[in-house]
C-alpha cells in the first residue's frame, strides 16, 4: 500500500508540475507593471522561452520524475533479489 501510494504521489507531483509549465507557457504575451501613480506600463514579451516557463512547476515535475524513477529502480532491485532467493 506504501509503495503504491508513493507511485500515485510521484505521478501527481510530475503531472501537476508538466501541467503548470503548460499553463504558464501559454499565458499572455504582456506583462503589465504596475507604477507609483496608479497606473501601469505593459512590457511585450517576445516568446515564451524558458524563462517564462521557470516556475514552480519545473521543481514539482522535477520531483515527481526523480521520484517514479527511485521506486522503479527500488522495485527492480526487489524482484531481482526474489528470483535470486527463488533459484537458490
Amino acid at each position: 500500500m506504501k509503495t503504491t501510494f508513493a507511485y500515485l504521489a510521484s505521478a501527481a507531483l510530475l503531472t501537476v508540475g508538466l501541467v503548470k509549465m503548460a499553463v504558464q507557457a501559454s499565458t499572455q504575451s504582456t506583462l503589465l507593471i504596475p507604477t507609483c501613480l496608479g497606473q501601469s506600463v505593459a512590457l511585450p514579451v517576445a516568446s515564451a522561452g524558458t524563462p517564462l516557463l521557470h516556475c514552480w512547476g519545473c521543481y514539482t515535475a522535477a520531483l515527481g520524475a526523480v521520484g517514479l524513477t527511485v521506486l522503479a529502480a527500488n522495485g527492480l532491485k526487489q524482484t531481482r533479489q526474489r528470483r535470486v532467493s527463488a533459484l537458490s
